[in-house]
Parts: structure tokens; C-alpha cells; sequence
């Protein structure tokens, strides 16, 4: 007997175990979903911050070379303006030495004699060298002072050598268009040049502008990766509580008669209530009173044989068995076997509460209905007859008086 109460203990602390870990599982769940749905939004949190600074960033930097761009561009034209400047001041100074010095060889006919002539003397003087007539030295010399002054006469025949012309002033004004066409060429190279320079840095540019397009693309991308799966896991964590809460609302007791609060009330007069059963129906009450909050362990479960026990229920805990019953009576289907179970069990408290009297003995309610001892032995194996008064086992409650259930209780 001894064996069998230890053994009626120990189902009694594992189911109570079962229900506390139960417990504990459902508040860790609830805890790490929590703790995964804040990590969720702070890794969120954390890349909108890294991706914002590192747009502010990029801009900064787009900016900034833009403005070195400007300011190059600036630089570059300030150049090449001074440079044209300087190229046409050097033109104008060739152009001006250029025409003094037309200017100059047009002058020296002018030196050498007002008329045609002058070529033709100079000529005469200076004869060529295939001519081999000999001029004497008196045309050369002045004459002697005092010396009759001799009629030089008419000059000697035949032609005489003239000096080379000067250039034509076509020539000297060649010199400033090839010049200039030069300047052109030299102008032309260094701004081909500057432009290539400048192509170079603007490709760069947009190279690094295409990086950084590239770049915030996959960040998009890593974003709209993150944003879907935490819209998953809150979708998911919605679903979870949407399936807690229609749990809940399964569980939920159903609306309250008038006649099952008033039950209620009889039972919170007791102060204790012994209750006699078989050991698997005290299992079948307390794994489902067990769940309700007023509910207690009875410190204590009595072995009698026959796997029958007795345990002492306060009242709070038999209001804790009425309303699980209850419960289960309105949403259990029938023909299942717990709604059989609840309704029985209800029923038989509900008649021994309703005889309560301020003295006299403790409630007992019992769960042992038997056979008639005279109908046992004159039937084989103790079973009841058709024709016998007892009431049949679908209507356990008659011996009580008290009416079957209906199944829209």
C-alpha cells in the first residue's frame, strides 16, 4: 500500500513538474522571441545608420570633387586666357618688328638719291667683275685743290652691273601668318592636351561615381534582404500569437449560468471536500484542473486497494475542478470520452453540494458506482441482467436522482 501512494505521489510532483516546465517553456519562448524581434530591430537600426552616414559620406565626397573640378576648370581657363595673351602680344611684337623693318630697307633707295638714276651711277662705279676696262682712280678720288674741275661727261657705254633690289614688302608680311599659324598649332597642342587631362578626371569621376551606385545598389539589396526577413519573422510571430490567443480563447471558460455560479458558490462554502475515485479519473481531474490558477496539489493521496483513492480537495480547488469540467462539458465533442468524463464528474458534485448544511459531516463525493451484491451472484461474472433496476452505465448519474445531461449543456 505503502509502495502504491509513493508511486500515486510521484505521478502527482511529475504531472505537477510537467506543468510547471510547460510554464517555464511557454515564458522562454515568449523572452527569446522577444529578445529576437528587438535584436531584429536594432541589427535594423544599426544598417540604416551605417548606410545614411555612408551616403552623407559619399555625397561629401562627390562634393568635394566636384568643387576641385570647378576649381580646376577655373584654373585651367585663367591659363589658357593668359597664355592667348601673351601668344598675342608676342605676335603683335613680331608683327611691329617685322614692318620697321620693311619700313627700313623702303628707305634706303632714298639715302642713295631722290631719282631713278642712282642705281645706274652706282652701277658704273662698281663695275662687274667680267668687265676688264679699266676705271681709273681720278673718278674715285676728289679732285686736287685748285684743279680745274673736269666735266665727268656722258657715262661709258654698254651696261653696267645694279646692285639687287630690295625684297618685296610681300615677303617680310609672309613671315607673321606662318607665325601665327604656328601660335595656332602650339595653342591647339596645349589645350588638346589640358581637355585630355580633363577627360581623364572626368572618367575617373564617373567611374568612382558608378562604384559608389554599385555599392549603395547592394546595400538596397541588403536592406530589402533584411527588411523581408524581418517581416517574415514578424509575420511569423504574429501568427504565433494569433494561435496563442485563439488557444487562449479555446480555453477560455464559456459563457457562466446563472445555475453554474451558484454551484460555484456552494463549493467556495466548503472549506474541504473529500473525494473517493479511481486512481486514472483523480488523473483525468487533475491534469485538466491543473491548468486553472486557484487550483492545489493535495498534500496528501490516500491508497485504499483496488486502485481506488481519496484525496481532500479545499474549496478553492474544487471550484478550480468545477470550472475545468465546465469547460470542457461545452467544448469537448461528445462521444470522445472527456466530455463523458467532465459531465459525470460535474454532475455528482453538483448533487452532493447541493445538501450543504452548517453541521454535520465533511462533503465526501464519490466515484465508485457498483453493482447490487444479489444480481452480482446470480449473474456470471458480476454482470448486471437487462431486467435489472440498476441504472445503466450511459446514465451513471440516476443513482444520484439526478437527470442525464443534455449535449447543449
Amino acid at each position: 500500500m505503502a509502495r502504491g501512494q509513493d508511486l500515486s505521489n510521484t505521478l502527482t510532483m511529475l504531472h505537477t513538474t510537467v506543468m510547471q516546465t510547460g510554464t517555464n517553456l511557454q515564458d522562454a519562448l515568449t523572452k527569446g522571441i522577444g529578445k529576437l524581434e528587438a535584436s531584429g530591430q536594432a541589427a535594423q537600426q544599426e544598417t540604416s545608420e551605417t548606410v545614411v552616414a555612408e551616403l552623407s559620406r559619399m555625397r561629401n565626397d562627390l562634393r568635394e570633387t566636384k568643387n576641385r573640378l570647378t576649381a580646376s576648370r577655373d584654373e585651367l581657363s585663367e591659363e589658357v586666357r593668359a597664355a592667348i595673351t601673351l601668344l598675342r602680344q608676342e605676335v603683335q611684337k613680331v608683327k611691329d618688328a617685322v614692318h620697321d623693318r620693311s619700313a627700313t630697307e623702303n628707305d634706303i633707295p632714298a639715302l642713295l638719291g631722290k631719282d631713278t638714276g642712282p642705281a645706274s651711277s652706282t652701277a658704273a662705279l662698281y663695275p662687274g667683275p667680267d668687265s676688264d676696262e679699266a676705271i681709273p682712280a681720278s673718278q674715285f678720288l676728289p679732285p686736287a685743290p685748285g684743279a680745274p674741275a673736269e666735266d665727268s661727261g656722258p657715262p661709258p657705254a654698254g651696261a653696267l652691273p645694279s646692285l639687287p633690289s630690295p625684297r618685296a614688302s610681300t615677303e617680310g608680311e609672309a613671315q607673321p601668318d606662318g607665325f601665327e599659324e604656328q601660335v595656332r598649332q602650339t595653342v591647339h597642342a596645349v589645350l588638346a592636351e589640358e581637355i585630355a587631362t580633363l577627360h581623364s578626371l572626368l572618367t575617373g569621376l564617373k567611374v568612382a561615381q558608378d562604384a559608389q551606385t554599385v555599392a549603395r545598389d547592394e546595400q538596397d539589396q541588403v536592406l530589402t534582404g533584411i527588411r523581408q526577413e524581418l517581416a517574415g519573422l514578424a509575420t511569423s510571430v504574429e501568427g504565433w500569437q494569433t494561435q496563442q490567443n485563439t488557444a487562449a480563447q479555446n480555453t477560455d471558460a464559456p459563457g457562466v449560468t446563472k445555475e453554474h455560479s451558484s454551484l460555484l458558490q456552494q463549493a467556495a462554502r466548503v472549506s474541504s471536500a473529500i473525494l473517493v475515485c479511481h486512481r486514472d479519473t483523480w488523473e483525468f481531474i487533475a491534469a485538466h484542473a491543473g491548468r486553472h490558477p486557484h487550483f492545489r496539489v493535495p498534500p496528501q493521496i490516500t491508497d485504499h486497494g483496488a486502485e481506488r483513492v481519496s484525496t481532500t480537495l479545499s474549496g478553492r480547488s474544487l471550484i478550480a475542478v468545477l470550472i475545468s469540467l465546465y469547460s470542457i462539458k461545452h467544448t469537448a465533442e461528445e462521444g470522445d470520452g472527456d466530455w463523458e468524463m467532465a459531465t459525470t464528474i460535474y454532475h455528482r458534485i453538483h448533487h452532493r453540494l447541493t445538501t450543504l448544511a452548517s453541521d454535520g459531516e465533511p462533503v465526501t463525493i464519490t466515484l465508485d458506482d457498483r453493482s447490487r451484491p444479489s444480481d452480482s451472484a446470480d449473474t456470471p461474472d458480476g454482470m448486471t441482467p437487462p431486467d435489472s433496476d440498476q441504472p445503466d452505465d450511459e446514465n451513471p448519474e440516476a443513482a444520484d436522482g439526478t437527470p442525464p445531461p443534455k449535449p447543449s449543456e
